[in-house]
């Protein structure tokens, strides 16, 4: 786990000139309350002894001229203050998104990993408000020991005393962190279910089906309970402040009369003048609001460690660190083995994949097909590497795939999710996400000649519109549209390795008959995955595999799974009955080659 001094170096990194230069604000303001303390103190002596009113004028106006400096350095801080929280998010931001990098999709496709998220935002949000609480601290503690050392000079026993009335205030602070963060845990659910309510209660996909379904008011009470579950319990946190707060609050005002009868009692001994009194009472002031300050600038103070180490767990959770990984074998992929794998997802009891083996050589055109849950986009993502698997269960020429660099194994391999992302980029960056250079742009360009399908005409044009309707003069474009995107984006890669994961699901039926046919000619000599439920689209490949209840069932070309007359048979009787196909032998097998 990473040390609360790795943190702060991170923090500060590349703000050191804003630190110095907070610093040196903060070493003047206390200068400036010295300075304030004298020119009270001469100007009540100065009206106790009366001699004229000029230099009484020129007091105050020095005076004037110093709380006008007082002003603008507190002005200053603040600025200062915020610049620096401004660049500290932003560093701690730059650190976890440029490393957010997990092994495999497997711990992140969780619930546990959206409350992590959820948490870790929370903590990047307080961070603002604990460096306002660090530079405040440093400022009230200096501020402490110039008004302190004045007090102590004229009663060490009337510091003493707020010394003392201030430490219940230090104490229940120092408590309240740890409760902070129990409270944090504790709304975060309610928090990302509110968050993801609002959100659907706006976003245009939705509002067109709670327009139809008349399901506003189900969402909207979804929302308002989560909203509502968050106000209750922190106003529960707050309520139990506020009890705490005010029964400690006596302490101030018990301090303050103690304070008054010793500095009363000097001034009618002559012990000090009434300039020394103002002065003093001033102080004092000054002293109780630095000790209040303080106290609750300590609690968020407290919550460093806590701070550390919710990020030290995120960062080394979701954060692959390659360490003793191997190379690949070889530049490519020449063979896969799947030997007596199961596969389990986080938290769910049952293998969604049982006692597979398989083998997948470079080249081959894979089918894998199945009722929905049968474990068919599973063993698609297991053949990619996207999921964590036992050891001595996945081998990729020889070599255990949990033993290899998966960052390296990656590069070989490209894919289209059935839940493709919809980048609101233009669409060069939709496509080859990355910065569109001249060299980009044309290698775009002629994926689109050789796919013209892939790209609605009415953008073809100007490939550098925004997509989406995130923004203003975005180009709205549909579902189908959207995944003809995604398609190419995993052509432009050019892989070794291709999964299409109910990729065409979307796509008119000729498009997407042509358009598998295209790529399937393409990419001949290369490895090419369906996972489909069209089982016309699986008919093309070379072998077909059969998923049911986690297991491959069968596995054949198409005409070896038709003369078999198993599972296979009965699912393109089925789906193909509408269509005159109904058994193999019978009727001719339309759009078959």
């Amino acid at each position: 786990m990473k040390s609360f001094w790795f943190w702060f170096r991170l923090m500060v990194q590349g703000s050191l000139r804003l630190v110095f230069l907070i610093a040196a604000v903060l070493a003047l303001l206390p200068l400036a309350g010295w300075a304030g303390f004298q020119l009270n103190k001469q100007l009540f002596d100065g009206i106790a002894q009366f001699r004229g009113w000029s230099p009484l004028v020129s007091i105050a106006c020095v005076i004037a001229a110093v709380k006008l400096l007082e002003a603008v350095l507190n002005y200053l801080s603040r600025l200062l203050d915020e610049h620096l929280s401004m660049r500290v998010v932003y560093r701690l931001e730059h650190y976890l998104y440029s490393r957010i990098q997990p092994a495999t999709i497997t711990s992140v496709e969780t619930p546990e990993y959206m409350n992590d998220v959820n948490l870790a935002r929370n903590h990047m949000h307080n961070v603002q408000q604990l460096i306002n609480s660090m530079i405040s601290l440093a400022q009230q503690v200096l501020q402490l020991g110039m008004y302190g050392y004045l007090i102590v000079e004229y009663s060490w026993l009337a510091f003493a005393v707020l010394v003392a009335f201030a430490l219940p205030n230090f104490i229940f602070e120092t408590l309240q962190a740890f409760k902070i963060e129990t409270h944090l845990r504790n709304i975060s659910q309610y928090q990302m279910s509110s968050r993801l309510m609002s959100d659907m209660l706006v976003r245009p996909q939705t509002l067109r089906e709670t327009m139809i379904f008349g399901a506003k008011n189900f969402l909207f009470n979804h929302w308002k309970r989560a909203a509502l579950e968050v106000i209750g319990k922190t106003m529960m946190l707050k309520t139990y402040e506020f009890k705490w707060r005010s029964g400690l609050g006596i302490f101030q005002p018990a301090g303050v009369l103690i304070i008054q009868m010793i500095l009363i009692r000097k001034l009618v001994q002559s012990s000090i003048t009434l300039g020394d009194y103002v002065a003093i009472t001033t102080a004092v002031a000054s002293v109780e609001t630095s000790f209040l300050a303080m106290s609750y600038h300590m609690r968020l103070f407290k919550q460093i460690p806590l701070l550390t180490e919710r990020f030290s767990k995120f960062i080394s959770s979701y954060v692959q660190v390659p360490e003793g990984l191997q190379s690949l074998p070889q530049p490519g992929m020449e063979r896969m083995e799947i030997r007596g794998l199961s596969f389990i997802y986080p938290n769910m009891g049952q293998p969604v994949l049982r006692d597979i083996d398989l083998d997948v050589q470079h080249g081959d055109v894979i089918a894998i097909v199945g009722e929905n849950g049968s474990g068919k986009s599973t063993l698609g993502k297991v053949i990619t590497g996207l999921h964590e698997v036992p050891p001595g269960t996945v081998f990729v020429d020889g070599a255990d795939i949990n033993a290899l660099d998966r960052e390296e194994w990656f590069r070989l391999i490209s894919v289209v999710n059935q839940d493709f992302m919809r980048y609101p980029l233009s669409v060069y960056e939709n496509i080859a996400l990355e910065e569109p250079s001249e060299e980009v742009k044309a290698r775009v360009d002629r994926l689109i000649q050789r796919y013209p399908a892939l790209v609605p005409a009415a953008i073809r044009e100007d490939l550098t519109i925004r997509l989406g309707t995130e923004f203003f003069h975005s180009r709205q474009i549909s579902g189908g549209q959207w995944q003809r995107i995604a398609i190419a984006r995993a052509l432009y890669k050019e892989s070794p390795v291709l999964l299409l994961d109910e990729a065409t699901s979307e796509l008119d039926p000729a498009v997407e008959s042509d358009l598998i046919r295209q790529i399937l000619q393409e990419r001949q000599g290369r490895t090419t995955i369906l996972v489909t439920h069209n089982l016309t689209l699986a008919a093309l490949a070379a072998r077909i595999i059969v998923m049911h209840h986690g297991r491959v069932e069968e596995t054949g070309s198409h005409h070896t799974l038709l003369r078999e007359k198993n599972r296979y048979y009965e699912m393109w009787n089925k789906q193909h009955s509408q269509e005159g196909v109904v058994e193999y032998g019978q009727n001719q097998l339309s759009g078959i080659v």
